[in-house]
């Protein structure tokens, strides 16, 4: 896909679609990190 065909106007739309995909994605792999944390370090049953 070539950035010079597309003009303007779609191209900022395009620019905010692909930004809220990454944060999305962004914060997706923040939540699947966090679980895999969770999962892998259970709490501490005696005082940290």
């Amino acid at each position: 896909m070539s950035l010079r065909i597309i003009p303007r106007k779609p191209l900022r739309a395009f620019a905010g679609s692909a930004l809220k995909i990454v944060i999305g994605s962004i914060v997706h792999k923040s939540a699947i990190s966090e679980q895999a944390v969770h999962r892998s370090m259970p709490p501490p049953a005696h005082g940290a």
